[in-house]
């Protein structure tokens, strides 16, 4: 080999990625939503729009905790007014185990994540409250 032949080799094998196996790759992060049911938990209607409330408000959770290593879990509670504006929006501490950026995180995302769609004409509500605590931990990776 020639002196430039093996420099070069050098160089491509420092800017290559390392082959890590299964059980050294970083941990992804993982966040769930446990929402507590209402009086009208039992309506279809209700059902829906609070599944759709559940995957929109995780989605963005995950873009603005994608990146951190913290974790914790936060109980949130916030009213819905009939437009899907967030009229109120509060993490009760006493019963949150989170840092304080952990709940800056909570409260960011869902005025991020308003207006929510209008609250269903079927559920004859000027506003509806929602109780939440979103689990932030390590997602489990199964070993092979």
């Amino acid at each position: 080999k020639s002196v430039s032949e093996d420099l070069f080799a050098k160089i491509k094998s420092a800017f290559q990625k390392p082959n890590l196996p299964h059980a050294l790759a970083l941990p992804r992060n993982e966040i769930k939503l446990t929402l507590s049911d209402s009086s009208k938990s039992q309506s279809p209607v209700y059902l829906n729009y609070r599944n759709f409330l559940h995957e929109n408000l995780r989605r963005y959770l995950y873009d603005r905790y994608s990146n951190s290593i913290e974790r914790g879990e936060v109980y949130l509670t916030f009213v819905l007014n009939s437009n899907g504006s967030v009229k109120d929006a509060q993490v009760i501490d006493s019963k949150s185990n989170a840092s304080t950026a952990l709940k800056r995180i909570v409260l960011e995302s869902v005025y991020a994540a308003s207006p929510f769609p209008p609250l269903p004409e079927a559920l004859n509500s000027p506003a509806l409250s929602f109780s939440v605590t979103i689990h932030f931990k390590e997602q489990e990776i199964e070993q092979r």
